[in-house]
């Protein structure tokens, strides 16, 4: 089967709003974010966002809310996902907090796992929360 990797407009978020609650997954795209899926027959199997942030002058991504349609996992589509935002990843650093068994993953792609001293203070912040809410997540970066 052959997929085509395409950035959602804004008015087809609430095809990625749809998409996310079939998958169970707690997230909308939002005002600012690029979103970006793959398709295949016209429908969503596999989405993520990209925020775009600013610390300290510093212009960076932050992906978020990537999910593969949960009968497709394990075909290639993540990693087919992020081969087509390589452009995108290009302009700017990109980080997120990916879930520990996940690591290895993200690390295929590209990222590198950070020492959370050294991050901002809004990304320590961020982190540590998802952690006190008892996910198991690292923070990861892009370069």
């Amino acid at each position: 089967m052959s997929f085509e990797f395409c950035e959602l407009a804004a008015l087809q978020l609430p095809l990625l709003n749809r998409f996310y609650k079939h998958c169970r997954y707690p997230a909308k795209g939002g005002r600012g974010d690029r979103c970006f899926c793959l398709r295949q027959n016209g429908g969503i199997v596999a989405a993520v966002k990209l925020s775009p942030q600013t610390i300290d002058g510093l212009d960076y991504w932050f992906l978020r809310a990537m999910v593969v349609e949960p009968t497709k996992r394990g075909e290639g589509l993540g990693s087919a996902l992020l081969q087509g935002l390589l452009p995108v990843l290009a302009e700017r650093p990109c980080y997120c907090y990916p879930f520990n068994h996940l690591e290895g993953f993200y690390a295929q792609a590209g990222y590198a796992r950070m020492d959370p001293a050294i991050l901002p203070q809004r990304l320590q912040q961020g982190l540590a929360r998802l952690q006190q809410q008892g996910r198991k997540v690292v923070v990861m970066v892009r370069p």
